[in-house]
C-alpha cells in the first residue's frame, strides 16, 4: 500500500511543481518598438495625432525615458520642447513658433495668427547604417515631393518634404512644404508638413501641423 500511495503522490507533485513555477515565471517582455523610421513616424507622430500625452504614453511604454525634465537649461531658458530617448534615437515635441523680425532688426517669438491659433511638430532621429523608409512615406504622403535646395550644402543625401491639407481623409498637395508660411490662411486651412532627411548614418523625419481648434474655430 505505501508503493501504490507513493507511486500516484508522485504525479500530483509534479503538477504542483509546474504550477508553482508558472506562477514565479518573469513577466512577459513588453512588444519590441518599431525599428525603422517609418514605422517609428506611424506609431508616435501620426497614431498619436502629433498630442504630447499621446506621445508620452506610447514612448514611454517602449522604454524611452523624458530626458527633458533632467535639463536645467530647459527650465532657465523656458524650452517647451519635450524629448525622449532610448539608446541613440530620439523623439522630441514642440510647439510651432512665429518669428517676427522687430525694427531693429531683432527676432521675436509672437503668437500665431488668427488669435487661438496653434501648432506642434514631432521629430524623430535615429543612427543606421541603412533605413529604407523614405519609399514607404512617400507612398504614405501620397503627394509631389519636393527637395531642398540647399540639402548639399547641409551634407543631406536625402532632402524630401510634403506638404498637403486633409479632405476627407485624404492628403491634398499645397504649395508650402516647410510649413513656413505661418498664415492666417494656412492656420485655418489645417496645414501639415513633412521632412525626411538623411546625413550619413544619421536619418530624421519630422511632422508639423498648424490647425486653428474646433472649438475656436466654430466660433
Amino acid at each position: 500500500m505505501r508503493k501504490a500511495g507513493f507511486i500516484i503522490l508522485m504525479p500530483v507533485l509534479a503538477v504542483l511543481a509546474v504550477l508553482s513555477g508558472c506562477a514565479h515565471q518573469p513577466p512577459a517582455p513588453p512588444p519590441e518598438p518599431p525599428k525603422t523610421l517609418f514605422a517609428m513616424f506611424q506609431k508616435y507622430c501620426v497614431t498619436t495625432g502629433n498630442e504630447r500625452e499621446a506621445m508620452a504614453k506610447a514612448l514611454s511604454a517602449d522604454g524611452y525615458v523624458d530626458r527633458s525634465a533632467q535639463s536645467v537649461l530647459r527650465q532657465i531658458m523656458d524650452i517647451q520642447s519635450i524629448t525622449w530617448q532610448k539608446g541613440k534615437d530620439s523623439v522630441i515635441w514642440g510647439p510651432v513658433t512665429n518669428n517676427k523680425i522687430t525694427a531693429d532688426g531683432k527676432k521675436e517669438i509672437v503668437p500665431l495668427e488668427p488669435p487661438g491659433a496653434k501648432g506642434d511638430w514631432c521629430s524623430i532621429r535615429i543612427h543606421r547604417e541603412h533605413d529604407d523608409s523614405q519609399s514607404a512615406i512617400a507612398k504614405w504622403a501620397g503627394i509631389p515631393v519636393k527637395h531642398r535646395r540647399q540639402a548639399a550644402e547641409f551634407g543631406d543625401e536625402i532632402s524630401d518634404f510634403y506638404g498637403f491639407r486633409l479632405e476627407n481623409g485624404k492628403h491634398i498637395a499645397i504649395e508650402n512644404y516647410e510649413l513656413t508660411d505661418r498664415s492666417p490662411e494656412a492656420v485655418m486651412a489645417g496645414t501639415w508638413g513633412v521632412f525626411l532627411y538623411k546625413r550619413g548614418t544619421e536619418y530624421g523625419l519630422s511632422m508639423s501641423h498648424l490647425y486653428m481648434p474646433k472649438s475656436d474655430k466654430a466660433s
